[in-house]
């Protein structure tokens, strides 16, 4: 396949269409679990769909690279296109994989520790275990997170919309809004 290549151009088509698939498949594999508690399993779902990604580019340039350049980069489009559409697949799945977090608003509840992937905060089933009211709970957790001091400093309740990959959901307010 190297030997086939003849120009420099044709060394940044077949680079660019196995690098591409192989990036954005390979770093998607943040977005399917929680991977604290099993960094291999990271480590392997990363390198299968890492490898996806070089087969579907190499199956691309097999067959793109002695045809014109306007189809090699019709070609790039559609697969860089396609690639990004399954990242934000996987992104849009993990934000339904993850309940909201009461106290910060982000859906990053771990199901299996009960705590808050962002801020840290347990979910209120396992803060019953330590505290009597649920109001002096959530407005203690809120007030922590976003005192007046903060707010002076520019920290906004309702962004950033996204923290490594966890997003705001947009139907939560916090307890000190709403009581007002």
């Amino acid at each position: 396949m190297l030997n086939e290549i003849k120009s420099k151009s044709d060394h940044y088509w077949f680079f660019s269409m196995l690098g591409i698939p192989f990036f954005l498949l390979m770093f998607s594999s943040e977005n399917f679990a929680s991977f604290e508690e099993e960094p291999v399993l990271k480590i392997v779902i990363g390198g299968l769909l890492g490898f996806l990604g070089l087969g579907i580019g190499y199956f691309f340039v097999k067959r793109l690279l002695k045809k014109s350049t306007i189809i090699k980069w019709s070609m790039f489009l559609v697969i860089l296109s396609a690639c990004i559409v399954f990242v934000r697949l996987t992104m849009t799945y993990k934000a339904n994989l993850f309940p909201t977090c009461e106290i910060y608003g982000y859906k990053a509840i771990d199901i299996k520790s009960s705590e808050c992937n962002v801020c840290g905060s347990d979910t209120w089933e396992e803060a019953q275990k330590y505290e009597d009211d649920r109001t002096e709970w959530l407005e203690f957790g809120q007030d922590f997170f976003f005192s007046e001091d903060m707010k002076k400093e520019g920290i906004q309740i309702y962004e950033p919309e996204n923290i490594d990959g966890y997003v705001k959901d947009a139907n939560w307010k916090p307890y000190n809004l709403t009581k007002q």
